[in-house]
């Protein structure tokens, strides 16, 4: 497993950094700790959304695992839909940590899981379609499916092509048109933020037809799936930041 620890400076005898966003590195150890790889966290001094740049950073490289003293909401919700393992309790150097994380001294944190997402009821909802299925990835989708949904039941439905995927324009423009919830098989973790600041719902993670995906929106039975996060997308690249 490759276990991500922040640390001040990148090697194992560095000392452990109490951040998680702004930490400026995270050594990242694999096996017996013989596999050692110093990696200086790009996100760190971010303006805003350290914590999430800084765990899609660590998404990017593989990362399985991260130890961390803290965590906020964002990052710990966009390491949730990651897969990856969080563990509470670093120790003073980034060696003692790792140490302690073998024998199995550190506790599992508990991350808000993807399934923890409340759906609306009712109200439009937009789906990334392809061929009609539920697209990959919501950005890069040829269309949307919009439907109204109202007491159980869709009572309008039709399709939009994609205006186009740059950045910071889709949850935008979804918005505008009063959509309450944004359905697709992935999303990064830049563009549902972004949604969420407009108080939109992404539901990702789902597959299969769109029409299945409507009737169980309006059933009030849509969930996300286990595909939920878009890790093959650098942040720079996602369309959304």
């Amino acid at each position: 497993m490759k276990i991500a620890i922040p640390a001040r400076s990148g090697d194992l005898d560095a000392l452990t950094d109490d951040r998680f966003g702004r930490a400026p590195w995270f050594v990242i150890v694999a096996g017996k700790g013989e596999k050692v790889v110093a990696l200086e966290n790009e996100a760190a001094d971010s303006a805003t959304g350290a914590g999430i740049g800084t765990a899609q950073l660590l998404v990017d490289h593989g990362v399985e695992a991260v130890v961390v003293k803290e965590l906020g909401p964002k990052a710990e919700r966009t390491l949730a839909a990651a897969g990856l393992a969080v563990y509470r309790g670093l120790a003073a150097t980034v060696r003692e940590t790792y140490a302690s994380w073998q024998s199995g001294g550190l506790a599992e944190g508990t991350c808000p899981e993807p399934t923890d997402v409340v759906v609306p009821a009712d109200g439009w909802v937009a789906v990334a379609t392809e061929d009609g299925q539920v697209a990959e990835h919501f950005g890069r989708c040829p269309t949307y499916t919009l439907a109204r949904v109202a007491k159980g039941r869709v009572r309008e439905q039709k399709e939009i092509a994609n205006p186009g995927h740059q950045p910071g324009f889709l949850p935008r423009y979804l918005g505008e048109m009063g959509i309450s919830c944004i359905v697709a098989g992935g999303m990064g973790p830049r563009a549902a933020d972004l949604f969420a600041e407009r108080g939109i719902v992404a539901v990702t993670g789902v597959t299969g037809p769109v029409a299945d995906a409507l009737r169980a929106f309006a059933d009030g039975t849509l969930r996300p799936g286990d595909a939920s996060f878009c890790n093959h997308d650098h942040p720079a690249h996602d369309g959304c930041h």
